[in-house]
């Protein structure tokens, strides 16, 4: 006997899954300002790194989050990275350029968005089973 799963099915377990996994947050209430570390930065995109920081700092105090990288880059490689807020908060020890962040089941939501949009593209029927 053979089990048959939709795909739309399992995409919605597996988003059930991550909104249960993820559904803690840490709550800090430090400041979160940005530090660039060194990078050959395109001072061309100043006013819109400034305004990206802001809106990070915000994103942050809304969803509680203690402390991020973010890392810009295309194909001529990154064009910046910054840090904000801290790494351990028991410590007050701030964000360093090359931390190791615990991620839980964030690639799910990963999956999910990059199999939503072949989905859009036409390129997968979610209605099919998988086995």
């Amino acid at each position: 006997m053979s089990m048959k799963i939709k795909r739309r099915e399992l995409l919605s377990l597996g988003a059930k899954a991550t909104m249960a996994l993820t559904a803690g947050r840490f709550f800090v209430t430090e400041s979160r300002a940005a530090e660039t570390h060194p990078v050959a930065e395109d001072t061309k995109f100043k006013d819109a790194f400034v305004a990206l920081d802001g809106f990070v700092e915000q994103y942050m105090r809304e969803m509680n989050s203690p402390g991020m990288i973010l890392v810009l880059s295309d194909r001529a490689g990154i064009r910046r990275a910054a840090t904000y807020g801290l790494s351990d908060l028991e410590q007050n020890q701030r964000v360093v350029p090359n931390q190791l962040f615990h991620i839980g089941s964030i690639s799910k939501s990963f999956t999910a968005i990059a199999v939503l949009q072949l989905h859009e593209e036409g390129k997968l029927d979610l209605d099919k089973p998988i086995l």
